[in-house]
């Protein structure tokens, strides 16, 4: 820009030009405007061609790219072991299923110690932070099984009447600890 020139002007190959005939001609790249006369009425109906610039662009290239990526990483959390553990202990686990061609691009699971305990999500989501990891933790609510997973529904729902009435038998030892050491 020139000294003393207006902001809304650029040079574009040594030709001066506002900046807002630019825009109006990108926009035309997604926008076709058609004079068309019915009924003896001039009307100007807009044509959009957005997605054939998307497919221009190769949207079915991005898909199966994120589609192999999250396969890659899915292959990777599930060979992580705890090294110090006595029998070969996962410590990753993940929900849904692990390879799928229709499977989207997020990634339910939890990470366990040696263990077996489920480690919080806040300092994973620290630790991810500190490498530039973005993840975020979240609760599933009211899920939904297909009639083919019926089998997987019924662990899943077994196994978190296990782990209820492991807390509810915690609670109670609690409960009673407290009441005995109240009674002393």
């Amino acid at each position: 820009m020139e000294k003393g020139e207006s902001s809304t002007r650029v040079k574009i190959n040594g030709e001066k030009v506002s900046e807002i005939e630019k825009i109006d001609e990108a926009g035309n790249l997604f926008v076709e405007r058609r004079n068309t006369i019915i009924n003896g009425k001039r009307n100007s109906p807009v044509e959009c061609r957005c997605l054939d610039h998307i497919n221009a662009l190769g949207l079915s290239l991005v898909n199966s790219i994120s589609r192999y990526l999250v396969n890659w990483l899915i292959n990777g959390l599930t060979k992580f072991q705890h090294p110090n553990a006595d029998r070969k202990v996962p410590l990753v686990k993940i929900y849904g299923p692990k390879i799928k061609f229709d499977r989207g691009p997020t990634l339910a699971f939890n990470v366990f110690d040696w263990k077996c305990k489920k480690v919080e999500p806040i300092p994973i989501q620290k630790l991810a932070d500190r490498k530039n990891i973005s993840l975020s933790y979240g609760f599933l609510h009211h899920i939904w099984f297909p009639e083919k997973y019926e089998r997987e529904k019924v662990k899943v729902l077994e196994k978190r009447r296990c782990e209820r009435t492991k807390i509810d038998k915690e609670e109670q030892r609690t409960k009673i600890e407290i009441e005995i050491e109240k009674e002393k």
